[in-house]
């Protein structure tokens, strides 16, 4: 196998490599990820590499770089189609470029254009193989829930929530308040219009917790996705957070996955 820098030309190749490994739920891979250029410090040390197989065929793509603020070396995101030895070459190739940088992070915070921060242990066991061999170790990580939805029959009932859209990202911040204006719960549901929507945030405040505000605030997050043609909604709670999660299984949604950082000690 050989390697070299990743050109425009190669965006398809490298896409297709980023779906396999797409979680469910997530919405399809951002090309123009891919040709982002870096900027701000330690930009001159981010690039992506691919991995050629026979016939100059790309069989697995790794960005990395350095991380403002700290000079951390980031492997920001790997694809191999799940093959070992692929994996295994993308990290000490990762790593010849940053050289012997301390700390070093596999699947940090930038988002991988495949899908969420984190690498998804559960869906990608050869990597998590792969990282272990090579001296990584687990450094944080969150659960990662999916919901499919239909349009309910009815919209939820008082208190809804007053509803203000977003465009960047497009969406919509969900604000629950009683009958005197006082703030009870607020959301934040993200909807890039292909079918599927992200719960990225929701609140309740803490004089009104154990009240089931939660739970009604949830279900006018899915009743809105549901009426604008979503069918996925997703979430992502901290690892550990079992109060959060009870409130999503209650709603329907399902543990997929636990997309994880990797640090090398």
């Amino acid at each position: 196998m050989s390697a070299r820098r990743y050109a425009h030309a190669d965006q398809d190749a490298v896409l297709a490599l980023l779906q396999a490994d797409r979680l469910p739920g997530l919405p399809p891979a951002a090309p123009f990820l891919l040709d982002q250029p870096p900027s701000g410090p330690g930009a001159d040390l981010t690039e992506t590499f691919l991995l050629l197989g026979p016939a100059g065929r790309a069989v697995g793509a790794v960005r990395c770089g350095v991380r403002p603020g700290d000079d951390a070396g980031m492997i920001w995101w790997l694809h191999g189609g799940e093959d070992f030895g692929v994996i295994a070459s993308l990290l000490a190739l990762a790593r010849a470029h940053l050289g012997e940088r301390r700390p070093l992070y596999a699947f940090g915070a930038s988002p991988d254009p495949a899908g969420l921060p984190g690498l998804p242990v559960r869906h990608r066991p050869v990597t998590v193989r792969a990282l272990q061999a090579a001296g990584f170790v687990p450094d944080d990580a969150t659960w990662y829930f999916r919901r499919l939805v239909t349009v309910p029959r009815r919209p939820p009932g008082y208190p809804l929530a007053e509803v203000t859209a977003l465009s960047d990202p497009p969406g919509w911040r969900l604000k629950m308040t009683d009958t005197g204006g006082r703030l009870l719960a607020t959301a934040v549901l993200h909807a890039p219009g292909d079918g599927t929507a992200a719960l990225a945030r929701l609140a309740v405040h803490p004089t009104h917790q154990g009240r089931d505000t939660g739970e009604r605030l949830l279900a006018q997050c899915l009743h809105l996705a549901a009426g604008h043609h979503a069918t996925d909604v997703t979430a992502r709670t901290n690892a550990g957070d079992h109060t959060a999660a009870r409130l999503l299984a209650a709603a329907g949604f399902a543990l997929i996955d636990t997309p994880t950082v990797y640090h090398h000690p």
